[in-house]
């Protein structure tokens, strides 16, 4: 994804969720509308509220899809991982291996099961829109786009998430073997699902860095594909020695 674009989102991310703080200072005295209450909780960072909030919109109007974008920043935020924050630090970062580094920076180290559930309804919500409105090439609606780069970020920091299940450091500083080794076809299947889905949106930025992630562990040697997701993560030092 090019600068520009990542730029372009963050900023009507931004624009969007400050706008409502810079309108209801100007109204003091006029009771706030429930979206207006909801953008709000969003900047304060009360990601609970807000959540509260934008399903109580979504109950009165379920096709308000406008919406949608922002209950999953709400979501992906009580999972630790918010998303302007993430795209700031992306702008100017050139390798799109490193970028998915970046946005492991912006991610708990140890997810516990609730923010892994609230990364998961992250990326489900905007999976609940229409393709076409969350299609980075629909210029006709001036959400899509960014919707559709929000939900490579989320279906991506998913997939993190869900590996750093599997991925904590022992006593000695490294990956920890047996919970590696607890990681089932299934959690594989969960990973390299949503990393796929992503490479699968474009190229370049976030999916260019997906389709790296894949490829090197189809590299790798193994029967199953939770084989090679095993070795692609266990430092060298734990691997038998070539011969």
């Amino acid at each position: 994804m090019g600068t520009l674009v990542l730029l372009s989102a963050f900023l009507l991310l931004s624009h969007s969720v400050s706008s409502c703080s810079s309108k209801s200072q100007a109204t003091p005295y006029v009771e706030l509308t429930t979206e207006e209450k909801a953008r709000r909780s969003l900047e304060a960072r009360d990601f609970a509220a807000a959540i509260e909030e934008y399903r109580s919109l979504l109950e009165a109007d379920p096709e308000n899809y406008e919406i949608f974008p922002y209950l999953a920043t709400a979501y992906a935020g009580l999972a630790g991982f918010e998303l302007i924050e993430a795209v700031k630090s992306t702008i100017n970062n050139g390798g799109s291996t490193s970028l998915l580094d970046a946005m492991s920076t912006f991610l708990p180290a140890d997810p516990s099961k609730e923010q892994i559930a609230a990364m998961a309804e992250a990326k489900a919500t905007l999976l609940n829109m229409p393709a076409e409105l969350r299609d980075k090439e629909n210029s006709e609606v001036s959400y899509a786009a960014s919707a559709g780069i929000q939900l490579e970020f989320y279906q991506t920091a998913y997939a993190i998430m869900y590996l750093n299940q599997f991925t904590q450091l022992d006593t000695t500083g490294t990956i920890d073997q047996a919970r590696l080794e607890s990681m089932s076809d299934e959690d594989v299947d969960v990973i390299l699902g949503n990393l796929a889905e992503v490479a699968a949106t474009g190229s370049g930025g976030v999916p260019e860095g997906a389709s790296n992630i894949l490829a090197k562990v189809d590299e790798q040697e193994g029967g199953s594909r939770r084989e090679k997701l095993i070795k692609y993560l266990k430092p060298a030092e734990t691997q038998p020695a070539a011969e």
